[in-house]
């Protein structure tokens, strides 16, 4: 009888140590879930201020220029093709902005719809 007891006690730490394990691997998942997250909105270097939980994030820059491009017309030409041709006409042209913005060094900030926005004199500041 105490051996059953024993072994009950075994098979109960060893369900809960399992039930523990795949909670944890869940999280973690859940956790690079959110990372990529961060990483598909911010700057790399800004996700991992939000995670350290700097607060407030503000850097100044002396020189910036920003730029918004829109595409005159989309939404017109929106009506009058398919969302295929759409959304290739839009991947040919931001496409083709990002190779541009990075031969001259201009960092694409977003693209929402039909707008393009790039930000030039922007740098990451080394630690001294």
């Amino acid at each position: 009888e105490e051996d059953i007891m024993f072994m009950s006690n075994v098979s109960r730490n060893l369900s809960s140590i399992i039930t523990k394990m795949n909670q944890t691997t869940i999280l973690m998942n859940e956790a690079r879930k959110a990372d990529n997250m961060l990483l598909h909105v911010f700057p790399a270097n800004v996700a991992h201020r939000l995670k350290s939980k700097e607060f407030p994030i503000a850097d100044e820059f002396a020189n910036v220029t920003v730029l918004f491009a829109d595409i005159v017309g989309f939404t017109d030409m929106s009506m009058k093709v398919t969302p295929h041709e759409l959304s290739t006409f839009l991947n040919q042209v931001f496409s083709t902005f990002d190779i541009i913005a990075l031969s001259k060094g201009i960092e694409k900030i977003k693209t929402i719809g039909d707008c393009y926005m790039v930000a030039g004199g922007l740098f990451i500041r080394e630690n001294d």
